[in-house]
This record gives C-alpha cells, structure tokens and sequence, in this order.
C-alpha cells in the first residue's frame, strides 16, 4: 500500500493514510503544540488536502473544519512523557 505525507507553507496533502496517522501528523503542526488523537472511530484509509494561513485567511484549525470536516476538540487527558535528566558524552574505547 502506498501513503505519503507532503506539504509545506500552508498546504498539507495525506494519500492513504489512517486518520490515526494524520492526527499524529497534524500534532506535529508548530500551531497545534498538543498531542492529537483519533477519536473519529473510522478504519479505513483517506486522501486529504488541505490549505491554510495564520494570517489572513483560514488557520489549520478553520481549515479542518471546512475542508475535511473534522474538528479539534481539546480535552484533558494524561501523556506519556520522556524526562532526559543527563547526558554525558561517550568515552572512547
């Protein structure tokens, strides 16, 4: 099966991907700065492109909205975190 991710300055475009996928995808949007999951409940495999601005014009956001028909709704939940305490360069062998 073929998917693939493409985009950049206001235009992101998704072939066949879960939605789980481009939820993962759109969390890492500089904008979006939250986890975002996939709470849709649809299985299958999606074609989606979108086109946005931060100013003027349509955000991410507004664009799920009226181009795909999907909406981020924030709800508090907990996330698995990774703490990096140290780090200590390798000595040589």
């Amino acid at each position: 099966m073929t998917f693939s991710i493409r985009g950049g300055n206001g235009n992101i475009t998704y072939i066949g991907l879960t939605l789980a996928q481009i939820a993962t995808s759109i969390a890492g949007q500089a904008v979006v700065r939250a986890p975002v999951a996939d709470r849709t409940g649809l299985t299958g495999r999606y074609d989606l492109h979108l086109e946005f601005n931060e100013d003027p014009g349509p955000n991410i956001f507004t664009a799920l909205v009226e181009q795909a028909g999907l909406k981020l709704q924030p709800e508090k939940g907990t996330v698995d975190v990774i703490v990096v305490d140290r780090a200590e360069r390798p000595t040589e062998n």
